[in-house]
């Protein structure tokens, strides 16, 4: 296993449920794995089994190691996981929430250095939270949270960056500055980016690869403009779905079906 992540012949079943099916991907250092599909496909599953949760079969290995036997703190030194959805526990301020992706990397009295206030700055100027620092984060709106949940993964400064839907509760705006982010941050750092994409115009013009799930399984896996295909889609999500490109960006729409007349 030689990348950055590596899932091999991953299955999960949950309840004699089989949620993922002998799932295979590879993610090298600064590269963006976008994982695609439908509801129920599985997404979010393999995110949390990329992020320790331990699989009913099949092996996951996270900058060489394998992920299910570290412990936590060891976990979080590699893995910064954003889920679909964070706790924010009421009562603690915006800069102390993201604090906690320090929590890792502070020692055994849990005293910040200053390190770790550097990058906790950072991570909150990146997402435009310096005017609610001192807010009580169970006083957000759904997208000041989500750029809060994702200022703490950026703090983590783990090298594999793991998200559930990170841009779900933003604007069009915000998301497309959000994913401008992420991405230059992938970049400087040389993360592994692996998220769960809704968005597949997004996944299109921001992810290197591709991986689409489809009841548990890999239905393909490759560079965006290898999979995000007309024939493809329409199997897996829809027959109405047109892939178009607009100024060299691929673009995904779904069409309206017109009523046959009678």
């Amino acid at each position: 296993m030689s990348g950055a992540v590596e899932v091999r012949g991953v299955s999960v079943v949950y309840g004699g449920t089989t949620v993922l099916d002998d799932v295979s991907l590879s993610v090298d250092r600064g590269s963006w794995m976008g994982v695609l599909g439908p509801n129920g496909a599985g997404k979010s599953t393999l995110l949390r089994v990329i992020a320790g949760e331990r699989p009913t079969a099949g092996a996951v290995a996270v900058v060489g190691d394998d992920i299910g036997a570290l412990t936590a703190r060891r976990r979080a030194h590699r893995v910064a996981y954003l889920p679909q959805s964070p706790t924010y526990p009421r009562g603690m301020t915006v800069f102390d929430y993201v604090l906690l992706g320090r929590t890792s990397h502070m020692g055994r009295l849990a005293a910040e250095s200053s390190g770790d206030i550097e990058f906790v700055w950072e991570a909150i100027r990146a997402l435009d939270l310096e005017i609610l620092i001192a807010r009580d984060v169970a006083t957000l709106s759904g997208g000041e949270t989500q750029r809060l949940a994702l200022a703490r993964a950026i703090a983590q400064r783990a090298p594999v960056l793991v998200l559930d839907e990170a841009t779900a509760s933003l604007d069009v705006a915000r998301q497309h500055q959000v994913l401008e982010l992420i991405d230059q941050l992938r970049t400087e750092r040389e993360l592994a980016v692996v998220s769960a994409v809704h968005d597949l115009t997004a996944a299109g013009q921001f992810c290197d690869r591709v991986a689409l799930l489809d009841g548990g399984r890999l239905r393909s896996i490759g560079t965006p403009s290898e999979v995000l295909t007309e024939d493809l889609l329409a199997d897996v999500y829809e027959p109405g779905i047109r892939v178009l490109t607009i100024d060299g960006e691929t673009v995904v729409v779904s069409m309206r079906e017109k009523e046959k007349s009678t």
